[in-house]
């Protein structure tokens, strides 16, 4: 009688073990994040300036951003090789068109930017943001940006989680649509962000390459394909009653008598 005793004893035990174990690994898979700072790691971008559209939508030179307006491009490359050590932290070695431009660094998901040694670190992005929290984006003029959207995206077949971002202004909620799409293990999809930063234009990610094998198509962009939706933010439609923007995204004060601007993502003719 003691022994059975003592054997339920030790499988009680054993079982509870497992249970813990299990625990942990699912609470481990849900931290985990998809690297995108990542040895060797390419993205073939375009700087773009705004245009009107092109004859033909195959035109040479042209470029679609992620809103679907047209732009002028020039093309550039950027190259993760290397480890530098900048401030006593160590980095990987951001190459843009061949040239040193930046150390970048990830961890549990957040990604920092450094520029050169004695220079405090930037925050570049943060994959484990919910729905609703803001994001100083510090390379952008200090533009503040939302989570609107969490969800799980396929791409070429592999699962990635996607935030969407849009603008944000103290005092309303979302106001002026999406500013970019932020895919775990690729980086961003256009705008002056990481690692697209170009000073003098918007950029737009034409491909992201891991050795030989293709992560991200330009292609992809307009297709992605939403397998999950985790989370949305559920915003008040008036909060940017007042607000207007001309057909390049820029906020006015006041329209102009008969001209083109977006309130609340429809066109209308100024009074």
């Amino acid at each position: 009688m003691k022994d059975i005793i003592f054997k339920q004893m030790i499988m009680k035990k054993c079982i509870f073990m497992l249970i813990v174990v299990a625990m942990v690994q699912v609470s481990m898979a849900q931290t985990a994040f998809m690297p995108t700072v990542v040895e060797g790691r390419v993205w073939n971008v375009v700087s773009i300036c705004p245009s009107e559209p092109p004859l033909s939508d195959t035109t040479p030179g042209y470029y679609k951003d992620i809103k679907g307006r047209w732009g002028i491009g020039i093309p550039h490359t950027y190259v993760l090789k290397g480890d530098t050590v900048l401030g006593r932290v160590s980095y990987k070695k951001l190459f843009l068109d061949g040239i040193f431009i930046s150390g970048l660094r990830e961890e549990n998901g957040r990604i920092y930017e450094c520029y050169w040694d004695g220079v405090p670190e930037q925050p570049i992005f943060n994959y484990s943001l919910q729905t609703g929290d803001v994001f100083n984006d510090l390379v952008d003029d200090n533009t503040k940006m939302q989570v609107k959207l969490v969800r799980e995206v396929v791409i070429n077949g592999k699962s990635h989680r996607c935030l969407d971002m849009w603008a944000y202004d103290e005092g309303h909620e979302v106001i002026d649509g999406l500013v970019d799409y932020w895919i775990e293990g690729i980086g961003c999809m256009g705008g002056p962000h990481f690692p697209f930063w170009w000073s003098a234009s918007q950029l737009l990610l034409l491909s992201c390459y891991d050795g030989e094998e293709c992560l991200f198509s330009y292609e992809d962009i307009h297709k992605m394909q939403t397998a999950n939706i985790i989370a949305e933010l559920k915003t008040n439609e008036n909060n940017g009653d007042s607000l207007f923007y001309d057909l390049q995204g820029r906020r006015m004060t006041t329209p102009q008598r008969n001209g083109l601007y977006i309130k609340n993502g429809k066109k209308f003719v100024g009074n």
